[in-house]
């Protein structure tokens, strides 16, 4: 089990003797260029209800951290809710096994990596590299080495299921910096299965601060907007188009990238909208394929999903699904914890304040 695990994990990572240097941060959502253009129909759209009928299937991964002066543990939990006759299905648990990335000293990567105890952690990315003192990565790029893995691996569980409807996944269909490794593949090779399935995969992106797609200047002579676009982000566009009472819908949007990645894997193109609820915003997108199929019905999924936003400003399917994640990580965080202090290995300030924040929602409590 995984609380075993992590005593044998804290085992190698208390003989470790060389400390890590910090990561460098990702600076922006997208990594190469692109062009969007608005698409057919009204850029705002004020959102008031519908006879919806929508029940999708939603998945969701949730992230902590754990480190000191010489490891970086990379703990994910998936939740995924209406796959079958359970509730709600998890990863780690009956879904997939995989769950946490090591960042420590190449001895030590070396030594966990042939230990089969461990068989629920990664110690190299996707394209075979460790994840060692000279990693050139960000904390971003390992968080989604083991997100987008066990993600991708619900989302093929759906396919299986079959039966076609709506996968709504918290977070993009793809970033492109999954192209660097074999991410963008992993997650591509998933949303074709769901495809061939029936579904169309939806994804809702909360965290928009570092996005820039809606500040190209053809969207903003669209909206008819004046923003200096070096100080531009999606968020503040919205802000300045969307009035801040009601629920809106700004789009549709086609994002193409240019060019492909190293592999010659071409970028295929995303449809989004972004939603306002009350002043709040997330970003709501799906493949160009999926949007010609769904036709006028794509655009009210994203109707949809803005109109059940609850008191966290995010549509319903994400909050409940989110919570159970939060909840598994938060388990498997203090359990890792326990483990590591038990070895007298020092944590990083940060990492103590995930605890406390992992101990508010193990008990259910949130400030």
């Amino acid at each position: 089990m995984a609380v075993d695990g992590f005593r044998v994990l804290a085992e190698y990572l208390a003989s470790a003797r060389r400390a890590l240097k910090p990561l460098r941060t990702r600076e922006a959502e997208d990594s190469r260029p692109y062009a969007v253009r608005p698409l057919e129909g009204a850029l705002v759209r004020k959102v008031e209800g519908g006879a919806w009928r929508f029940a999708p299937v939603a998945v969701d991964g949730s992230t902590r951290k754990l480190a000191g002066p010489h490891f970086s543990a990379y703990v994910v939990g998936v939740a995924v809710y209406g796959l079958g006759e359970k509730a709600v299905d998890f990863i780690p648990g009956g879904l997939g096994r995989r769950f946490l990335a090591l960042r420590a000293p190449r001895e030590v990567l070396t030594q966990v990596e042939r230990d089969e105890r461990l068989d629920f952690l990664i110690v190299r990315r996707s394209d075979g590299a460790y994840l060692d003192e000279d990693c050139d990565c960000t904390d971003e790029d390992i968080f989604d080495e083991v997100r987008v893995s066990a993600e991708s691996e619900a989302l093929l569980r759906v396919a299986e299921r079959g039966g076609g409807g709506l996968a709504v996944v918290d977070g993009p269909i793809y970033f492109d910096h999954w192209a660097k490794t074999h991410l963008l593949k992993i997650r591509m090779d998933a949303v074709e299965r769901l495809r061939e399935a029936g579904f169309a995969a939806v994804g809702v992106v909360k965290r928009v601060d570092k996005s820039q797609k809606l500040c190209t200047q053809e969207v903003l002579d669209a909206f008819s907007v004046e923003v200096d676009r070096r100080y531009c982000n999606d968020a503040y566009v919205v802000s300045n188009v969307a009035p801040k009472s009601g629920i809106y819908l700004m789009g549709p949007f086609r994002l193409t990238y240019a060019g492909r990645d190293i592999r010659y894997y071409a970028f295929p193109d995303k449809v989004f909208w972004y939603a306002s609820v009350y002043g709040s915003v997330f970003r709501v997108e799906m493949l160009y394929d999926d949007f010609k199929r769904l036709g006028g019905e794509a655009e009210e999924v994203a109707a949809w999903l803005a109109w059940t936003a609850t008191s966290k400003w995010i549509p319903y399917v994400i909050d409940m699904v989110d919570a159970h994640a939060r909840r598994l990580t938060a388990d498997l965080l203090i359990a890792l914890r326990h483990a590591v202090k038990s070895r007298d290995i020092p944590l990083t300030y940060d990492s103590e304040l995930e605890f406390l924040d992992a101990l508010r929602d193990h008990v259910g409590v949130r400030t």
